[in-house]
């Protein structure tokens, strides 16, 4: 009777199983950075769609334009103010249009500390409410260049 030898199989090491599991220890310390992370931001009243609450249509309220011109000048309703008399113009604005909004109107070349400052002014403007006034930010159409685009002559 003939034994057979049983021949030894070389051994192989699988590398699939090694790219789960260093993908899967990617992903979670991914997950776990991004989690000690705070994530700092300052709190903005975001304007709701056209079918949620608070909704503004147009014609619906008076606006009351703020604007910041390139050169610093400031004006509500194209009258000129000084930034120092914006809250109190504004105030008297508010109070005597109901429901108004605000919109704001900066000029491009004025920088975000500018635009935070006027919000700033803006929200501590009250309505007969007493709450703050709605506020809109404009902003100009440009075309493929950045150029602004004159929507009057259309």
């Amino acid at each position: 009777m003939k034994i057979h030898k049983l021949v030894m199989k070389k051994a192989r090491i699988e590398i699939i199983p090694m790219i789960d599991a260093i993908f899967f220890l990617l992903v979670f310390f991914m997950f776990s950075s991004l989690s000690m992370i705070r994530m700092r931001g300052a709190n903005v009243s975001l304007p709701a769609g056209s079918g949620g609450k608070g909704a503004v249509t147009p014609g619906e309220a008076p606006k009351l334009v703020v604007s910041v011109t390139t050169n610093g000048t400031y004006f509500l309703n194209k009258k000129a103010i000084s930034r120092q008399t914006l809250q109190s113009s504004l105030q008297d604005e508010v109070s005597a249009r109901a429901n108004s909004v605000v919109v704001v109107n900066m000029a491009k070349n004025q920088t975000t500390q500018t635009l935070v400052d006027v919000l700033d002014s803006i929200n501590k403007v009250k309505t007969p409410a007493g709450v703050s006034a709605p506020v809109l930010i404009a902003t100009e159409p440009v075309d493929t260049e950045g150029r602004p685009i004159d929507t009057q002559t259309r």
